[in-house]
Formats: structure tokens, C-alpha cells, sequence
């Protein structure tokens, strides 16, 4: 656990208390402030209480002496003052609270252990995927290194000492919430959806080596962005996944190329099971960032070969005919799980059987044409169906044929997404990821032998 204390006094309320937010309101604790937390879900508040945490409903009590009101959603502060479980929000705005998020929390601890770093890893649904695949790396070279972000609780790691690195996998709207967070380094890679004026921004609080993803569409207009934040040639490292650089970090035939100057001439080998279902350009962005923290070539050789790689993170596992199956088993919520769906391609969503409808968001993506339960569940398809249409499954590879066969129906490119939403570790995740590999492969192997009915 790291401690964390963001005033000297008063008491501190954490609202949402799922990983993130029960591991901050047990960081506060430990740094001696008092602390309680309120979720409006009542299995949520059960998993807290038996975690040690104080809950409390923090419209119930007098606010004189709440120093912080601490969020586990950055989303919270663009929901409506009127939504259903946004009121403390609004009351903290009324009476001029602080509302913190947890990346201004580890500002905070950051900023009280000396010597201690933190990397941030800015894109999309590939952030998490890309921080995993660094800190593996670096952890396998031998660097003290904490992961977080992406459904991993911050605070959930061994205190801060000088030396230790944070791989933080954020998005542009928590980095930007959170200006008080001092980065060494940074990654954007190409799926970050981030404004030129944004990245600018974040750039001036980058210390160290700034990683550009070289293979985004906006690839220019970032690199002029950073230059304007203070990034100078000598900080800057370029990467790419699919193109020769000058100077920079490229991965082209499963070798990787350093071009930085000063580093060794001779490529290194990116080949492992582990790193099949990542795109090249995630790859060289993860690689060069362990490169640019102090991992040896011969040893990130080593670990990138062992790596057991990053599935669940809304990667597409595969493709039969024109339907793209996507396993996003990393998904923490159902509206994490959604806010994954662009474009509009046709897609079916094998979600968990208890998800629930007012866990889905307000708006449902036009994309969006059923929902497939893997288990009968005729009271959460009832309830769903006023909202989308459901369908109930015998099982994992029973809802993969009944989605397949709904997708191949509509004569396009479609998606089959796999997201059971809901909260989970890494452990977790990738367990999901294999039984769902499994039953893709059995799946796959009975149609290849002429059994697709």
C-alpha cells in the first residue's frame, strides 16, 4: 500500500469504492487522515466494509470538516449535478470542497518520495496493454516497477522509494484533471485521443524522454504540439511500428531497431506468443519506453520473448470472414466495455450474466445490435430488453456461435465483442482471456472441419 495524505488536516470522503477507490480511501487511511467512503451500489459498500473501510453516506453529515472529496472516476466531474449518484460532486462544488482524483492523490505521495518516478502511458483501450507489456520489461530487467491504471488500483503497490518506477496508464481527460502530476516520461501512443492543445500542455510537465507514436493519422500535428510544450530533439524519441526512422525506435520483420543516437546498432528480436495479438506499433511504443527507463537491450530481448502478453485490452483476437472478434476481457464496467465501440460496424456484445441494465450508459452506441448472455438468465434478459435486444446462451462457446452466426447474417463487416464488465485483476483478466481463446479455438477448429452449423 502506498500512503497518501493530501491535507494536514480534516477528514477526507472517497465516492466510489470499486479497486480504485477502495485502495485510495486505505491509502488515506494509512497516511493517518480520516477517511470514510459512500458507493451507491450496495455490494460495493458490503466488499469495502469487509476491505476495513469506513462507510459512510457523505450527505448525512455535517461537510465542516471534510478537507477532500475523493473520485474514483474522472468521469464524474462531467456527469450532471442532477445525476443519481453525482450529488456529492455538487455539493463539493456548492461549498468549495476539493474533488481529487486518484492521479492527484499519487501526485501528492509522488511528490513526497524522493527520487521515486512515474511514466505516464496516454492511449485509449491500448494504454493499459502497452503499460503492462513496459513494466513486464522492466521488471524482467531488473527496475523496481509498480503498475497502475486501466482497472489497476494506483495505490495498490509497495510504498514509493527512490529508484522505483510508476507505469501509469491514463487517459487524456485524467491526465489533464490532474495538473498537479509531475511525469519523467511519456507515451502517447497512436489510438490516444487527445487535442493538440492538451498534449502541449502535458508535455510541459514531462521531465524526461517524451515517446510519440509515429503511426498516428495527427502524427504531425502531435510532434508540433510537444515542441511547443518544451520537448527539444534530445528528449523526443519517435516510434513506429510500420516505418523506417531516422532517429527513433521502429519494429519492422519482428526485429527492433534503435536509431536513437548512442545506441547500439544491432537489432533485437521481438518474437513470443505473448505478443501476437498487439500491433506492431504498440510494441515498438512499450519496447522503446523500457529502452528509454534503463532496461538493457540483451535482457528487453529476453523479457519481450518470455512476455505473457496483454490480452483482454479490446485487442482483436481474430477475424472469420467479415466478422472481427474482440476480446476486451479488461473491460471494468459495462460502460468502459461500450465507450470501446467506434466506427459503425454491426456489433454483438457477450457481456456478463448479471449485467444490469442501469449499469449501461444513458446512450447506447448506434453500433450496437445485441447483447448475448454466455448463461440463461431470463430475469437480467428481461430487464434488458427494453433497452437492447438480449439473447440467452448455454454457454461461452454457444454465445460465440450465436454471435457469430448474427454478425455473418448482416452480408458487412461486423464485430463480435467479448466484455464481461466487470471489475477485475490482472490475474482475472487474463484467465477470462484464455477461456475465451479456448472457446474461440474449439469454435473455430469445428468450422474449419466443415461442422459450421
Amino acid at each position: 500500500m502506498i500512503p497518501v495524505r493530501p491535507s494536514a488536516e480534516g477528514r477526507a470522503a472517497v465516492i466510489g469504492l470499486g479497486v480504485r477507490g477502495r485502495a485510495a480511501a486505505r491509502a488515506l487511511a494509512a497516511g493517518g487522515m480520516a477517511v470514510s467512503g459512500w458507493d451507491e451500489d450496495a455490494d460495493a459498500r458490503a466488499v469495502a466494509a469487509r476491505a476495513g473501510v469506513v462507510v459512510e453516506d457523505p450527505t448525512s453529515r455535517d461537510w465542516g470538516d471534510l478537507a477532500a472529496l475523493v473520485i474514483d472516476d474522472v468521469g464524474r466531474l462531467d456527469a450532471p449535478d442532477s445525476g443519481p449518484d453525482n450529488g456529492p460532486v455538487a455539493l463539493a462544488r456548492v461549498t468549495g470542497t476539493p474533488v481529487v482524483t486518484e492521479l492527484n492523490l499519487f501526485a501528492r505521495a509522488l511528490t513526497g518520495a524522493r527520487g521515486a518516478h512515474a511514466a505516464l502511458v496516454v492511449g485509449g483501450d491500448s494504454a493499459g496493454a502497452a503499460a503492462e507489456l513496459a513494466s513486464f520489461c522492466l521488471s524482467r530487467c531488473g527496475l523496481d516497477v509498480r503498475l497502475g491504471g486501466a482497472g489497476i488500483a494506483l495505490f495498490d503497490a509497495a510504498p514509493l522509494r527512490a529508484g522505483s518506477i510508476t507505469l501509469i496508464a491514463a487517459s487524456a481527460h485524467e491526465c489533464a484533471a490532474a495538473p498537479d502530476l509531475h511525469a519523467h516520461a511519456l507515451l502517447v501512443l497512436a489510438g490516444a485521443a487527445i487535442s493538440a492543445h492538451d498534449l502541449e500542455a502535458l508535455a510541459a510537465r514531462i521531465s524526461g524522454p517524451v515517446l510519440l507514436d509515429m503511426d498516428a493519422p495527427d502524427a504531425g500535428a502531435r510532434l508540433a504540439a510537444l515542441r511547443r510544450g518544451g520537448v527539444d530533439r534530445t528528449r523526443l524519441i519517435a516510434c513506429s511500428g510500420r516505418m523506417v526512422l531516422g532517429e527513433g525506435v521502429c519494429l519492422l520483420g519482428g526485429q527492433l531497431h534503435d536509431a536513437r543516437p548512442g545506441a547500439p546498432r544491432r537489432p533485437l528480436g521481438v518474437a513470443g506468443p505473448g505478443l501476437e495479438a498487439l500491433p506492431p506499433g504498440l510494441i515498438a511504443g512499450a519496447a522503446a519506453l523500457a529502452l528509454a527507463l534503463g532496461a538493457e537491450p540483451d535482457t528487453l530481448e529476453a523479457a519481450l520473448a518470455a512476455c505473457p502478453g496483454a490480452a483482454g485490452w479490446g485487442m482483436p483476437l481474430q477475424s472469420l470472414g467479415a466478422v472481427k472478434v474482440i476480446d476486451f476481457g479488461g473491460a471494468q464496467s459495462p460502460k468502459a466495455a461500450l465507450a470501446s465501440l467506434s466506427g459503425a460496424a454491426p456489433t454483438w456484445w457477450i457481456a456478463d450474466a448479471g449485467v444490469e441494465a442501469d449499469d449501461l450508459p444513458a446512450a447506447l452506441p448506434g453500433a450496437l445490435r445485441g447483447v448475448i448472455l454466455p448463461e440463461s438468465d431470463a430475469r437480467t434478459a428481461r430487464r434488458l430488453a427494453p433497452r437492447v435486444a438480449c439473447r440467452q446462451a448455454d454457454s461461452l462457446e454457444d454465445a460465440l456461435a450465436r454471435g457469430l452466426h448474427a454478425a455473418a447474417l448482416t452480408g458487412e463487416n461486423a464485430r463480435l465483442l467479448y466484455a464481461p464488465s466487470t471489475r477485475c485483476g490482472p490475474e482475472e483478466r487474463l484467465a477470462r482471456s484464455q477461456v475465451f481463446a479456448a472457446a474461440l479455438e474449439k469454435l473455430t477448429g469445428l468450422i474449419r472441419k466443415g461442422h459450421a452449423a
